[in-house]
């Protein structure tokens, strides 16, 4: 899907990645422009989601660079890169038993001051996209009590509340009924004609061929 053309370009240079001795990226380049819905397709273990996390710096290729508008991701720092990308991660655990607002907040970190302290500014942020998101009713819930596909749409709303003008999604939709799968990829091309760089894993054909 193609939007504006004023996001964070991605470029991704000659990435190999091996665990162990096992290789699952190969020599791996290509760009993407802000303004673009990029799907990622292929079945479990074909290494999508390998890709998002050296794309992302949490895992280290073994060759190749990746790049934001030409800048080393190695050479950000974790500030600087939490202000350019956000990511929503297939499997994700939140270590004690948060509010869902309180998650959507943490969103908001990288943009507090040293005490770590929420501003009006970052509460409205993230009730605008707990609301884009569709979970602003599970605004007081505790995290313990979503379900998987409700926890799943608080993960998108701390990335809309992150606001980058990169935003990386393993399996968004994994969990999701037919209604919020619509919506949650509505709202990422959304954000691609904003501009935004949005790179998603999927394993469906008929809705990656349909977005």
């Amino acid at each position: 899907d193609q939007g504006g053309d004023t996001g964070v370009e991605i470029a991704v240079g000659e990435i190999c990645f091996r665990y162990n001795a096992h290789p699952v990226l190969e020599n791996l380049s290509f760009k993407i422009q802000g303004g673009e819905v990029v799907g990622i397709v292929g079945p479990n273990g074909s290494g999508k989601s390998t890709l998002l996390g050296v794309i992302s710096r949490a895992l280290l290729p073994s060759t190749g660079l990746v790049s934001l508008d030409t800048v080393p991701i190695g050479n950000l720092t974790q500030r600087e890169l939490a202000l350019s990308m956000s990511v929503v991660r297939q499997r994700e655990t939140v270590a004690f038993d948060f509010t869902v607002e309180e998650v959507v907040i943490m969103g908001r970190y990288p943009y507090m001051g040293r005490l770590g302290r929420e501003t009006q500014q970052d509460i409205k942020a993230a009730a605008a996209a707990m609301a884009a998101a569709g979970v602003e009713h599970l605004a007081a819930r505790r995290v313990s009590e979503l379900s998987g596909g409700e926890f799943q749409r608080v993960a998108l709303a701390r990335a809309l509340a992150q606001d980058t003008p990169i935003i990386l999604l393993d399996e968004p939709t994994s969990n999701l009924d037919m209604k919020y799968q619509v919506h949650t990829l509505q709202l990422l091309q959304d954000l691609a004609k904003q501009g935004r760089t949005i790179v998603v894993t999927m394993h469906d054909l008929s809705l990656a061929a349909q977005y």
